[in-house]
């Protein structure tokens, strides 16, 4: 286990679809909810070039969801507290994202690879999340021919 504890204005979020799962053609046309849990692969964040989460099997849509609703949240000046919380784990969040005072957030998971919670700047943050949010985006529209955006907002 890594053990970051300073303050950390690198952060970068990488990811891998999983080339074995391929949603339907019907749930893809239609642009079917259930596609939230179709759509999976690995997630790694690294802080400061160390590894804090790595995980196999994360659903990457679902996550790009919720990470873009807060991230919206975020913008518009509400100082909110994101917890992804998955449907294919029910034991509670499995990240954890805390907003502070001072213009930075602790990053915090039970499946974290370090032995403390994170400090990181959230504008910091923010620039790793946009860019996640991006290249997820362009991959999927690729592949799929859906964007994160087809899924972000309740119909």
């Amino acid at each position: 286990m890594v053990n970051i504890d300073r303050l950390s204005n690198q952060v970068e979020f990488r990811f891998a679809l999983d080339e074995a799962r391929r949603p339907d053609a019907a749930s893809i046309a239609e642009r079917n909810y259930k596609l939230l849990a179709d759509i999976e692969g690995s997630l790694t964040i690294q802080v400061n070039g160390e590894v804090f989460f790595d995980e196999p099997g994360v659903l990457l849509l679902e996550f790009g969801v919720d990470l873009a609703r807060w991230d919206l949240a975020i913008g518009r000046g509400r100082r909110a507290t994101f917890q992804y919380v998955t449907m294919s784990y029910g034991e509670g969040p499995i990240l954890i994202v805390r907003p502070r005072a001072d213009g930075r957030v602790d990053l915090d998971s039970p499946w974290k690879r370090t032995r403390t919670p994170v400090t990181v700047d959230e504008e910091a943050l923010r620039h790793a999340i946009t860019m996640f949010l991006d290249t997820l985006d362009r991959d999927l529209e690729l592949r799929y021919g859906f964007r994160i955006a087809d899924f972000a907002h309740p119909r």
